[in-house]
């Protein structure tokens, strides 16, 4: 008769019962994968801690190109240090750029605000890679303007831009006869 299966059967079910950890009771995840020892708790904690930085770096990055996807070019002029007056003199930066901007948060030469701050390099390698700042003295500015969707309009500056196109009527706020309040 062969009891040995039986013999280790009893004493996994012992381990398991009195709460012992055997080699059997452990994931795949407390496994070394080159020698199949089980791992020390510094190591289990330093994998599960760079899980979780892995996450919060994943969510991070999907914050940031959500909120650069709703953004769009900022219609006020801003500096970004490109043009400046008298320039062999390390002239001041003129004000002659229009940027794109994420939709919560802002970062130009001069003007961060805090949401800006903790987006500041992504913002900066968006402007540089994906969406070009364009400037008063490019010879198609005028044209690039005129054919500017308003999609790609920041949204604090759609509406204004709409109206000032043409395509959107301004409402009055308060009517009352022909008097406009």
């Amino acid at each position: 008769m062969d009891t040995e299966p039986a013999a280790e059967h009893r004493l996994f079910s012992v381990a398991h019962l009195t709460g012992e950890r055997s080699l059997a009771g452990l994931s795949n995840s407390d496994m070394s994968v080159v020698d199949g020892k089980p791992r020390s708790v510094r190591q289990r904690i330093a994998r599960r801690l760079a899980q979780v930085l892995m996450g919060v770096w994943c969510i991070y990055i999907g914050a940031y190109v959500l909120n650069s996807h709703l953004g769009g070019y900022w219609m006020e002029f801003v500096r970004d240090g490109k043009d400046r007056f008298a320039p062999e003199l390390g002239g001041f930066s003129m004000t002659d750029a229009v940027m794109w901007q994420p939709r919560f948060g802002h970062c130009s030469l001069g003007s961060v605000d805090s949401v800006g701050i903790a987006f500041v390099i992504f913002i900066q390698i968006d402007q540089a890679c994906f969406h070009r700042t364009h400037y008063l003295s490019d010879t198609n500015f005028d044209a690039w303007l005129q054919g500017l969707p308003a999609s790609e309009v920041h949204p604090r500056f759609r509406q204004q831009f709409l109206e000032q196109r043409g395509e959107l009527r301004a409402e009055p706020e308060h009517t009352l006869g022909s008097a406009t309040f």
